[in-house]
Order: C-alpha cells, then structure tokens, then sequence
C-alpha cells in the first residue's frame, strides 16, 4: 500500500465522519454490553473463590441438638474423606442493657479465617473481635462489652467471663451478608451479629459444630461440577460414619444428666445436713455457753497442768528431732533403688533396641529373597511367552498347511471330474451362480426380518413402563424374541449355504482359469497327498504334546506367582511386627521418661515433707517458748474468759435470731431445687435421639445464591450480546454497502489506473476495520473497566466482599476483536467485493436507479385510491428498497426486544414478592415447637401463642424439610406441611395460578408447588415416590398450587397416616400478626419464646428482606441494560435514516427545487422511517417475548419461580421510547435537510 492510498483512506475517513462515528458507536454500545455483562459473570465467579481459597472456607460443617462430643472429634479424625477439622463451640448471649443477640464461638485457628477489618485478633484472656457491618459504628476498639445469657444473668455458664474489651471488628464467610439473620432461642429469635474469643474463654465440655475440608477439594474450584461430586461423596461418607452416632450420643447424654441429677439431689441433701448442723452447732453453743462457766472454774487447773503439758512438749520435741534425722536417711535409700530400677529398664530397652535391629536385618533379607523371586518369576514369564508364541507360530504354520492341501485336493478332484466328462462345466457353473443369487436374497430377507423384529423390541421395551396394557406388551416381546430366534436360526444356516456355494464355484472357477491338473500330477498326486497327510498329522501330534507342555508351564508359572504372594504377604507381615516393635520401644523410652520425671517429683516431695516437718519442728521450739509466756499469762486470759462468756451468751443469742430467718430462706430454695430435679427427670424420660446435620456449603443459602449468580447473568449475557451484535452487524453492513455505493465512480477511476482489487477494497476494509476495532477498543474497556465491575457490585451490595478486586480478561478482549473485525470488516469486504466484479467502464457510470414497480396496496383499489399522493409515495419507495426496508425492521425490532427483555423482566420479578408474602402466604411467623411433649405441656405452647394480643390467627402443622431428587437440578430442599388442625387453607392460599381459583387439600392426595411440578414434569393425577422418614412412600398429586419462592408439598393428616401409618405431632405453628411491624414482631417474637417448649421463630420478614434486596439488585442491571438499548436503538435509527436521506440527497434537492419546504421534506423521508419502525416494534414486541420467556426460565433458580411480566406495559413502554427515539432522530435529519445544497445536489455525476 503507497501513500497516495493511505492519504485517500485518511481523506475518506475525514469525509465521512458521521458514517465513521455511528459504526464505531455501533460497536462501542454493543461491546459495552458483550465485555461488560461477560466481565461482570467473571468477577462473580472468580472474586468470591479467591476469598474461599484465601480464607480457607470450610466444605462441611456437622451440628447436633444435643452438641458433639468428643467421640464425634474422633469420628471426625479417622474418616478417610476428611482432610483436617476444627471443632468449635458457641453460645448465644444478649449485649448487656440491650435486646441484640450475639453468637460467641471461639476463634477459628485454620479453617474459615476471620478477615480483619479493623484491629486484631485476641490473643489474652478477657478479649474479643466483634461483626464489622453490625458493630461499626456502635463501639470502639479498646472498649469494653458485657453479656448477660437468654434469662439476663451476668453468670453465663457456657463462659468464664461476662465482660471483654474489644480488640477487634472482623468479617466470616460464614456470614456472607452484611445483616447475620441467623435463628436463635433466645430473645426475638434473630441473631444480630457474631463475636469470636479464644478457645480457653468457655466453660463447656462439649462442641457445637464441626468444620470440616474435605481430602482433596482445595484444589478444585468451588463452582465446578467436579467439586459438587466431591463434596456429596464427602457428606455420603461422614454420615455413613455417623449412622450410629444419634443413639449413643444420646445414652451419653441421658448418663451425664443422671450424674448431673444425683449430684444435685447430693447437694440438697448436703444442704438438709447442713441446715440440721447449723440447728445442732446452735444446741451445741448453748450446751458450750452452760459449759463455759464450769470451764473458769477449772481454768486455773488447767494453768497448773501446763506446766506438765510444756515438760511433755520438749519430749515430744525431741521424739520430733530425731525422727526428722531418720527421715533424711530413708529418703536417700529410696532414691537409690529407684535409680537402680530405672537403670534396669534401660538395659532392657537397650535389648530391645539390638532385637528390632535384628528383626530390620532379617526383613531386609527377606525383602532381597523376595525380589530375586520377583525376577525369576519374571523370566519364567517371558520363557512361558516365548514358548507359547512358538506354538501358536507352528500353529498357523500347520493350518495353512491343512487349507493348502484341502485346495490341492479339491482341485485335483474337480480335474478328474473334468477329465472323465462326469460334469457340464455350463450347467454346473449356471447352477451354482443361480444358487449364490438365491442364496443372497435369502439372506438379506431374513438379515432384514430380524432388525425389523428387533426394532419392534426395542419399541415394546421402551413402552413396558409406561403403557397401562403390560400384559398384552409382555405377550408381544415374548413373541418377537421367538421370531428372531428363528429368523437368526435361518439367517445362519442360509449364511453357511452360501459360503459352501461360495467356495465350490471359487475352486470350479480357479480350475478353469489356471488349467486342471495334467494326468501324471493326478496320477502321482495320490500318493503325495497321502505323504503330505500322514507329515500334517505327526506334525498334529507334536502340537498337541506342544500344547500339553505349555498347559503344565502354565500352572507351574501360576503357582510361582501364588508363591510370590504368599512371599509378599509374609514380607507385609514382617514389616508390620516390626513397626509394632518400634512401637513398643518408643513407649519403653516414654516410660522410663515418665519413671525419671515421677522420681523427680517424689524426690522433690520427699524433700518437701522434710523441710515441712523441720519447719513444723522449728516452728513447735517456738510454740514451746511461747506456751511458757502463755502460762504466765494464764491468769490473765482467766479474767479475761469471764468477760468472753457474758459476751458469747449475748452472740448467741444473735445466731440464734439469725438461724430462725435464714432457715426459712433455705428451706424455700432447697423445695425448688427439688421441683427443677423433678422437671428434669421429666425432660429426661421424654429425650429423643439428636439430629445430626451434616451440610456442604450449599447449605447456606446465601453462598448458594452468590454460586447462582453468575450461572443465570451468563445466560443474560448471551442473549444480550448476540442481539446487540446481529444489529451491529446488519447496521454495519448496510452502511459499508452505502459507502462503496457512492464511491462507485471512484473505484472504477482505481481500477482504470490500474490499481489491485486488493488495493482498492483495503480502503473501505480498513475504513470499516478501524471504526469496528476503535470502538471494539474504548467499549471493552469502558465494559472492563466500569460497566462490569458496577454490575458485580450491584449484584453483590450488602455482600461481605462487595469491594471490587481488579481483574481484567484477555479471552473477552481477544473475542471483541475478532467479533469487530467479523462485523465490519468482512461487512466492508462483501460489499466491495460485489462491486468490483463488475468491468471499469460500467463502474464508471452511475448506477442505474432501481425501477419502479407496481406494489400489492395498488391492487386493492379501494384503499389505494383513497391514499394521498404522498402516502402512494411513501408506500412505493418503502418496498421499492427491500434491503433498507428490512434492515430498519430488523434493527428496530432488536432494539425493541431487548428494551422489552428489561422491563419484562423487572416487572416479572417485581411481582413475585407481592405474590408471595401478601397474597399466597398469610402468615407473618412461624414457631417450631418440641414435638415429643405431653399434652399438658403442649396446650401451654398453644396457650401462649393464641393468648398473646397480638396474634390474629394461627394453624398447626407438622413440618419437616425432604431431599427430593429432581432430574437435571440434583437434589432439592422440599418442604413437607402436614395440615394437622384443618385451618392451613386460612394462612396458605392455595389456588391455581392463571384462574386463580382455590384447591382444597384431600384426604386422597397431596399439593405441590407450581415449580416443583413443573421440574418434575408430573401433573394432576401422576404419582412420584419421595422418602419420609426413612421410608419411602407413593404420593398422588391432586393439585398444583401457585407459588413462587421455595418448594412445598401440602398434605392432609389424614392422608399423611394413611401413608405412612405413624402418629405425628404438631411441631410448627403458621402465625398471622395483627402488627407485623419490625417493632412489633420482635416484641412477639420474644414473649412467645419465654414458653420453654417453644424453641425457635422464623420471620417471613427476613425472606421478604431478602427477596428485595435481590430485587433492587437485579432492578439496577436492567436499568443498564435498558441504557445500552437506548442508546443502540438511537444510533440503529440514525445511522439508517442518515443513509436513507443519503442515498436519495438527488431526489430530495430536486424536491426541494420544485418548491417542498424543509418539514414537507421531512415528513416524506421520515413517514417511511415511521411506518417501518411501527412495522419493527410489531416484529420487536413478537420476539421480546419469545427472548423474557427463555431468559425468564433460565434465569430463574430452581427454587424460584419468576411471576408475569405484564407484557402489556412493557410492550407500552418499550414502544413509547422507540418512537421518541424516532422523533428525535427525526429532529436532527429536520436540520439536515435544512443544509441541503440544491445545486451541488443537481450536479451530474457523469
């Protein structure tokens, strides 16, 4: 390329600046869209793992209602699947002085990380790390907190300590959400945020959950399939390991609770006992005051005994002494045997140790023999191998013998028939070649009736489990397998036939073609073949001797091998002796540790109780000095006793008082005690066996929705880029068209200088390419760079890892590329390309108008003699240019699909959560109560829930969560709701969804979900299997109801029994509140908790929030995708309007000559523009639907199910802004046409 056709490009580019611009803005919007929404699904994917991997995010937890124990850890430890483990335990507590809730665990040490948002993590006794998002701007680092547990006491038992200062504020995976809505059974029920402590904080000997990483899952990414399996193989395996675990965990529990009764029922009794020693120390004191006098008297007795009593002390102090010298000498005795005895273990550990060595040297022997017999064995093999390729070589060697004697023979046979004249070599031949043809068709024939038979088999087969008429199925399959019996039995027979036919006419036809065999070779060859047979039977015979020895080298090679075996499994044997050996050695060398360590401290107490013991000696030379002074203060004290008794007469009288009011206090307590001893042997009778919960991450439903994320917005992603792209394309196109069209006399100047076809179109290639790559260029990174990651935080707002982690993606920008050089660079090549095949001299001259034609309005008289002279005009030129006439169609629809795929979708959505929560479920709360009560406890739950003001209506059911396998969606959580009091129907409007008329439950049938059916593929009258407690059970479907959020399945008690022959209890109550208030639920929420049956509440609210928040996320992205729309449909509309006006800047100035005004000019171009927008925003509204159909169902998770899309606004809306965006493109042509230069427009172009 020279540079006088680079500056003509240059030129070119300058002159056509609009066309240049509306196609790089073409593909600016749609490449915005494509790199964007693609980019977007990346950062959901990728961000969320880089957190899972950085943090070591568990891949199993297991809980318990009745906690895990040490034999749980253990467990844990020794399943094969598990890779490591953390155990952790928690507590749910209040903030003091306020209604928050707050779990405590302690901190996590390898699994499931904290991520530090501000401060550190504790590290001494009395420190916490608290929830950033619900902490934040509540407390500060450095302060301190204080708890109190659900009954406000400041001695929370689960914990050492009330109070903490704050070190910290963190953020877990395990909460992925900003707004922790955990459940709690304490309070309102709602947990608001989480604290984390170290593990030496609580005061409990059990464990509350297990976190768990599975072998080999860190290195597979989370949303993988490959993953999923793993991880369900996982959880197959713990809860294999823990089948058995629910009954001794609870013996377990029942033996603590007896030990934990005894004690108290001790205690009380301690309490009695010491409540009668109190009342007998009172009878005693008054007995010691009575005595006390007496006591004076004798007081100065007892002075003149102390003389003799400190005569008898210096005795005993000496006895004292001695003995003390006594001690020392049997300390160092024993010191020494211990030594001796500790020198002994060593000697024979030492012994032990030239043993194992021994046994090393012996087993390494063995292990050489057993190698050497491995070789040997190897090169018995391969002699075994040689020998039997050998044979199978003289094998053949004979065989192909045999068939060349067996053809000598034949063919020395048929030469004698020949030579004595005994056959018609015509009629012979004839015959045979007529028996082969025969034959074939025989063949054939029955080859074709036995894959017909077994077509109707296979048919059959398919149907036997569905059709209602399997006798007659059954009869009919049994039949066809006896005609292909036959047919085959033919089929072979006829095959056999026809080879030997085969071979009869090869040999005839191979005689004639060589010659038969001349008489003495027929004469002489009786003799040879006899020689030849006799040679191929000895040759036979050394075969099968051959065969024989190879059978017997064969087992002999067999028993090597059983050998090697055997060798081998003595060699593991041997190993494992020795390893128990070392074993051995090792725990000799820990005890003669633990012996020195025990001599120690024996010694070291030895020591201990001689110093004690000359303390207590030096300490009674003191005493004794001082008993001297205290005699001679004796008479002293004596008076002094005097005083002493008058007072203790005055004490006692005091205690005496103080007896008669504590006792009473003590008695009350001691009586409770025994009424919460009798509560609890109650409790105990009525204990069941704990549910073990053994869940992946899955199991959360916030880390679910974030894995679902990108899964569906891919699907969107898709559509979207595609229809942004085809209109990229077919705009595109019709401008590159519009461009060589006018540059038709140029190319034909080019060609006649002489240029290339290859010259001459690089211009208007690279024209198209560089606008296409430009605008490729800027929309991939305003997609990359912001459009994006704005999705990605939308989709993830009040997500703990909202904040954005740059990335960027070569595969999308490598795909833009291409996608830009396909649109308008091969646009601009077809379109040269088309032209340039015509001559120079044709090229040019200008091309020739289209001619006019009659059209179909012209045959319909009435209408188009009552059409004006404009509308006849408008009418013609619109299908005189098809291809402008299509491309606007075309382009206007797209846009118009995907303006109606963004609000189809945001009112679909929309609707759900009014559907759901105002007018399918009523209910406001739900209350899980214990299911295994008396009745008498259970009418005070129920009391409590009817009784309280602000409870409008309620219904009890039996609830419980089923996995149901669903094809192609895996496993699905489905609710059974068991209508246990007949009043469901008053808090869960079942009703089908186009009618809207209500389904009553039967006792003949169940009701399912809308979505559950439809993912099933059952309707009304279908039977499905589904596994009730551990059994499984046909279930007949009798209505399928409208609902949108979840899976549910609706059965009455009777049919439930009816089933499954079992009594249930009401575990769940449905609550209508009169105030649903926030405020109002809460305060609910709580009162009705403080019933100690009822254990936890689940808020409708809390779902609704959610769904919301989802909502006002996805809201955001159809705003941008209704932007890009916008903005593509007003370049679409520009750019072919442009073109339009373009291509006819003749007509319309000679119009403009004849005396057309500006807006009659106008009127005439855009009349045709609007007819054929009305025209595409028809076709727009037809494909919109069939688009929000299938995004809607693929969008959708497989719990949810997405409500109407109220076609009719949207069509409304998406309609209105088309035809603005058609006013205001026809704004800027009005000033176009207002430019028009009538004389450069009039000049020839010849």
């Amino acid at each position: 390329m020279n540079k006088t056709v680079l500056k003509d490009i240059i030129r070119e580019v300058k002159a056509n600046k609009g066309r240049f611009f509306s196609i790089m803005a073409l593909l600016l919007i749609s490449m915005i869209a494509f790199s964007g929404v693609f980019m977007a699904t990346i950062l959901l994917e990728d961000i969320p793992e880089i957190y899972y991997k950085k943090y070591n995010l568990h891949d199993a937890t297991i809980s318990s209602t009745m906690g895990l124990a040490e034999a749980d850890e253990v467990i844990i430890a020794t399943n094969t699947m598990v890779e490591d483990f953390e155990m952790i335990k928690s507590v749910d507590v209040f903030v003091e002085g306020t209604s928050d809730i707050v779990k405590i665990e302690n901190l996590p040490e390898k699994i499931t990380n904290l991520i530090i948002v501000e401060g550190r993590l504790p590290e001494e006794s009395g420190e916490i790390v608290l929830g950033y998002d619900f902490f934040n701007d509540k407390v500060s680092i450095g302060e301190e907190i204080s708890f109190v547990d659900g009954k406000n006491s400041k001695d929370i038992e689960e914990l050492k300590l009330n109070k903490y200062t704050i070190v910290g504020l963190v953020r877990s995976l395990e909460h992925l959400t900003v707004d922790t809505r955990e459940l709690s059974t304490i309070g309102s029920g709602i947990i608001s945020s989480f604290g984390y402590v170290n593990n030496f904080e609580f005061d409990i000997d059990y464990y509350t959950k297990a976190r768990i990483i599975g072998e080999g899952l860190e290195e597979l990414i989370s949303s993988s399939d490959e993953y999923e399996e793993s991880v369900q193989k996982l959880l197959i395996s713990l809860e294999e390991s823990f089948i058995d675990r629910p009954k001794t965990r609870m013996e377990e529990v029942k033996q603590d609770a007896d030990e934990n009764i005894q004690d108290a029922e001790s205690e009380i009794e301690k309490a009695k006992k010491e409540l009668e020693e109190a009342k007998q120390e009172l009878e005693d004191g008054r007995l010691e005051l009575d005595d006390g006098r007496i006591k004076l008297l004798e007081a100065e007795i007892e002075i003149r005994d102390g003389e003799i009593s400190l005569m008898e002390a210096r005795l005993e102090l000496n006895d004292g002494w001695k003995k003390y010298e006594e001690g020392i000498v049997e300390l160092r005795d024993s010191e020494e045997d211990a030594r001796k005895e500790i020198a002994d273990g060593r000697i024979k550990l030492q012994d032990a140790k030239i043993e194992l060595e021994k046994g090393r040297t012996d087993l390494a022997k063995g292990r050489k023999e057993y190698e050497d017999g491995l070789i040997e064995l190897e090169d018995a093999k391969k002699k075994f191998a040689d020998g039997e390729k050998l044979y199978n070589d003289n094998l053949k060697l004979y065989e192909d013998g045999r068939a060349e004697l067996d053809e000598m023979k034949e063919k020395i046979r048929i030469s004698k028939e020949i030579r004595l004249g005994e056959i018609n070599k015509t009629k012979n031949k004839d015959e045979l070649e007529a028996s082969i043809s025969s034959l074939t068709t025989q063949v054939a024939n029955h080859q074709e009736n036995v894959n017909n038979y077994k077509a109707q088999l296979n048919y059959n087969e398919s149907i036997l489990d569905t059709t209602e008429d399997k006798t007659s199925v059954d009869n009919k399959i049994n039949e066809l397998k006896g005609l292909i019996t036959t047919e085959e039995q033919n089929l072979n027979n006829k095959t056999n036939q026809l080879n030997l036919a085969k071979e009869q006419l090869s040999n005839f036809e191979k005689v004639e073609f060589e010659g038969r065999v001349s008489d003495e070779v027929m004469d002489y060859s009786d003799e040879s073949i006899n020689e030849a047979e006799k040679e191929l039977n000895s040759a036979k015979t050394q075969l099968d001797d051959a065969k024989s020895e190879l059978e017997k080298g064969r087992a002999e090679l067999q028993d090597g091998i059983n050998k090697a075996e055997e060798g081998r499994l003595e060699l593991e044997k041997g190993e494992r002796d020795l390893r128990e050996g070392e074993a051995e050695y090792n725990q000799g060398l820990v005890d003669i540790v633990e012996a020195e360590k025990t001599l120690e401290s024996e010694l070291a107490k030895g020591r201990q109780e001689l110093a004690d013991a000359k303390e207590q000696l030096e300490q009674g030379e003191v005493d004794y000095q001082q008993g001297i002074i205290d005699l001679r203060d004796g008479k002293i004290e004596y008076e002094d006793g005097l005083k002493e008794y008058e007072e203790g007469l005055e004490e006692f009288k005091d205690g005496e008082k103080e007896f008669e009011e504590k006792s009473a206090d003590a008695l009350i307590q001691i009586s409770d005690a025994e009424i919460e001893i009798a509560d609890a042997k109650d409790k105990l009778m009525k204990l069941k066996e704990p549910n073990f919960m053994i869940d992946s991450r899955s199991a959360d439903a916030n880390y679910h929705t974030v894995k679902g994320l990108p899964v569906s917005l891919k699907i969107l992603a898709i559509v979207l880029s595609i229809l942004a792209l085809l209109i990229a394309l077919l705009v595109a196109f019709t401008s590159m068209t519009r461009m060589v069209d006018e540059r038709r006399v140029l190319i034909g100047t080019y060609k006649g200088l002489g240029y290339t076809n290859d010259i001459i179109s690089s211009k208007f290639i690279l024209f198209g390419g560089i606008s296409g790559i430009v605008g490729t260029l800027l929309g991939t990174y305003i997609g990359q760079r912001f459009v994006g990651p704005l999705i990605y935080e939308i989709y993830m707002e009040g997500m703990i890892f909202s904040e954005i982690i740059s990335m960027k993606s070569l595969s999308l920008f490598v795909i833009g590329m291409v996608l830009a050089i396909i649109t308008t660079t091969f646009s601009a090549y077809l379109s040269v390309n088309k032209t340039l095949r015509e001559n120079t001299a044709s090229l040019l001259r200008p091309k020739a108008p289209k001619s006019g034609s009659r059209i179909f309005l012209e045959r319909i008289k009435p209408l188009w003699n009552r059409l004006g002279f404009m509308n006849k005009i408008t009418a013609r030129n619109i299908f005189r240019y098809k291809d402008r006439m299509a491309m606007t169609i075309i382009g206007v629809a797209g846009c118009m699909a995907i303006l109606i795929l963004g609000f189809g979708m945001k009112f679909s959505i929309e609707s759900v959560v009014n559907l759901q929560f105002d007018e399918i479920q009523a209910y406001d709360i739900m209350f899980a109560i214990e299911e295994e009560i008396d009745e008498v406890d259970f009418n005070n739950a129920i009391d409590k829930i009817e009784n309280n003001k602000n409870t409008a209506d309620y219904a009890g059911t039996n609830f419980r969560i089923l996995k149901l396998q669903i094809p192609g969606q895996g496993t699905q959580d489905v609710s059974l709701i068991v209508d246990m009091d007949n009043k469901l129907e008053n808090l869960v409007n079942l009703r089908t969804r186009n009618k809207i008329a209500p389904i009553e439950l039967s006792d003949e049938g169940v009701i399912m979900t809308e979505k559950l059916a439809t993912l099933m593929d059952l309707d009304i009258g279908d039977t499905f299997n589904v596994e009730v407690e551990d059994e499984i059970v046909e279930m007949k479907l009798s209505g399928i109801t409208e609902f949108y959020i979840g899976h549910s399945i609706y059965i009455k008690e009777d049919y439930y029994n009816k089933l499954l022959d079992n009594e249930i209890n009401i575990n769940m109550i449905l609550v209508d509140l009169v105030d649903n208030s926030e405020e109002a639920e809460d305060i609910t929420s709580e009162e009705i908790l403080s019933e100690e049956n009822i254990i936890s509440s689940i808020s409708s609210r809390i779902a609704k929030a959610t769904m919301n928040a989802t909502i006002d996320a996805i809201d955001s992205v159809i705003i941008i995708i209704v932007v890009i729309a916008m903005l593509l449909s007003l370049v679409v509309l520009y750019n072919l309007t442009n073109i339009n006006v373009s291509e006819r800047i003749r007509e319309l100035s000679t119009m403009k000559v004849l005396g057309f005004y500006t807006n009659e000019l106008t009127e005439y171009v855009y009349k045709e523009t609007f007819v054929l927008s009305i025209i595409g925003i028809g076709f727009g509204m037809f494909l919109g639907k069939i688009i929000v159909e299938f995004i809607l169902y693929s969008f959708a998770p497989a719990n949810v199910m997405f409500g109407d899309p109220n076609y009719p606004l949207s069509y409304a809306i998406s309609s209105v802004l088309t035809l603005v965006f058609t006013m205001m493109v026809m704004v800027l042509m009005y000033l176009k046409l207002k430019k028009i230069d009538m004389v450069e427009a009039l000049k020839s172009v010849d």
